[in-house]
């Protein structure tokens, strides 16, 4: 092979490896958004039955599946899941 061969191929291979990254799958991401929605339509009632400053499991629970619904969002970052994660956000602070 050529040397100008032999760079167009190595030069060709190197850009045909920086593709960009697989897209996330959007299916599984928002699967495992609404298990954590549902942690906090179970727990919320609890939560909100807590009183002043004393330890609140089902308003960590809430707070943690929201945190939770967060990261999903941002790991695929698809204007729903961002809305989904704001609305769990506001459940969070309505539990505390």
């Amino acid at each position: 092979m050529n040397p100008t061969r032999a760079l167009l191929v190595f030069v060709g291979l190197g850009v045909a490896s920086c593709g960009a990254a697989p897209a996330p799958d959007l299916h599984a991401a928002f699967r495992r958004i609404q298990e954590h929605e549902a942690v906090i339509v179970r727990r919320a009632p609890e939560a909100s039955a807590c009183e002043g400053d004393d330890p609140c499991p089902a308003a960590d629970a809430v707070c943690d599946a929201a945190a939770s619904i967060c990261a999903i969002a941002t790991e695929v970052d698809d204007p729903d899941a961002h809305a989904r994660c704001e609305l769990a956000q506001r459940r969070c602070e309505a539990s505390r």
